[in-house]
């Protein structure tokens, strides 16, 4: 089953609702955004995922989602909220990931000009800092930083999710999410918007939204 991560979290009960119904990865926003957190925020978030372990020792990992920020900086977010994850959502450059303290994602936003051998040379280059590196592809709007929810064509992602662990985001909502990870077979999908009704998280969406996932993996399966 690809990896759902329900990005934009602002409380621990969102983030407890998430994890029960099987999330894998929990987004707190760090940058500028009306889901942005505190650090206090982000504190007591992550303390409600810690309590979560399960008898195997497991629990939704935390990912910071950050934007063309200091190195220190989110450094300092990382170690102080326990994040497993840093996801770079802006123009950071490889050398600039060389310098963090825990894995990375970095987000690319792929406009309808860009060619699959050129984003793969790209993506190279930051698998070249880290191999485990986790790439997030995301609409392209000038000038935005992910978040969009505006949908594109995924199908384009299918040749890059075959040589790199690929999360597919933007425009995903529990009535289409089924028919991207069929076209693309995905390490993992991002959502945040798709799961809100007026702004905030919803738990009738966040839940259809993680069964329409496990129900394309389980017919695989069959």
């Amino acid at each position: 089953m690809p990896r759902v991560k329900i990005c934009g979290l602002m409380d621990s009960s969102r983030a407890r609702t998430a994890a029960r119904f099987g999330a894998g990865l929990l987004g707190l926003v760090f940058a500028p955004s009306r889901r942005m957190v505190t650090l206090e925020q982000a504190q007591e978030i992550s303390g409600a995922v810690m309590s979560l372990l399960d008898t195997a020792g497991a629990r939704p990992l935390l990912v910071g989602v950050f934007v063309n920020q200091p190195q220190d900086e989110v450094n300092r977010a990382a170690e102080a909220c326990g994040l497993d994850y840093i996801q770079l959502s802006g123009d950071e450059v490889p050398d600039y990931c060389r310098g963090l303290d825990r894995p990375f994602i970095k987000a690319l936003r792929l406009a309808t000009e860009d060619d699959a051998e050129d984003m793969m040379r790209l993506m190279d280059s930051y698998s070249a800092v880290n191999p485990d590196a986790i790439f997030l592809l995301d609409t392209h709007l000038p000038g935005v930083y992910g978040g969009s929810g505006r949908p594109w064509e995924w199908e384009r992602a299918v040749r890059l999710a075959r040589f790199y662990p690929t999360i597919i985001a933007g425009g995903l909502t529990p009535e289409n999410v089924a028919q991207a990870v069929r076209e693309v077979t995905p390490w993992g999908v991002d959502v945040s918007s798709g799961v809100e009704t007026d702004g905030v998280k919803d738990e009738a969406k966040i839940k259809a939204f993680i069964e329409a996932v496990r129900a394309v993996s389980l017919a695989r399966r069959c």
